[in-house]
C-alpha cells in the first residue's frame, strides 16, 4: 500500500539533489575551467577545489537516496515505481557524468601544470 506523502517527498528530494548536481556541473563549466590549458593555473586549481568540495558535500545525499530508494519502492504503488526509477536513474546518470567530467578536467589541469613546471 502506498503512503501518499512518501513518494512525492522522495521525488522532490531526488530532484533537489539533481538541481545541486547541476549547479556543481555549472561550476565545472566556469570560464577559468573552459579556457586554455596553460592559463592561470592558480584560478583553475581554486575552481577545481571548489568543485571537488561541492561534490564531496553532495556525496552523502546521493548515497542516502540510493539507500532509501528500495524502501520507497516497497511502499509505493505500482504506478509510482516507474517514476521513482526514472528520477533515481537520472540522478545516477548526472552524478556519474559530473564525477567523470571533474576527473577528466582535473587530469587535464594536472598534466598541463606538470608540463609547465618542467
Amino acid at each position: 500500500t502506498s503512503n501518499p506523502v512518501i513518494v512525492p517527498d522522495f521525488i522532490a528530494k531526488v530532484n533537489k539533489i539533481r538541481e545541486a548536481v547541476a549547479a556543481v556541473n555549472r561550476q565545472l563549466m566556469q570560464p577559468e575551467l573552459s579556457g586554455k590549458d596553460f592559463e592561470d593555473f592558480g584560478r583553475q586549481e581554486n575552481s577545481l577545489k571548489c568543485v571537488k568540495d561541492s561534490t564531496n558535500a553532495l556525496k552523502p545525499n546521493v548515497i542516502v537516496i540510493w539507500a532509501e530508494k528500495e524502501n520507497i519502492i516497497k511502499k509505493a504503488a505500482k504506478s509510482e515505481v516507474a517514476q521513482i526509477d526514472r528520477v533515481s536513474e537520472k540522478l545516477n546518470e548526472e552524478w556519474t557524468k559530473l564525477n567523470k567530467a571533474y576527473d577528466e578536467r582535473y587530469k587535464r589541469w594536472q598534466k598541463s601544470r606538470d608540463l609547465w613546471l618542467l
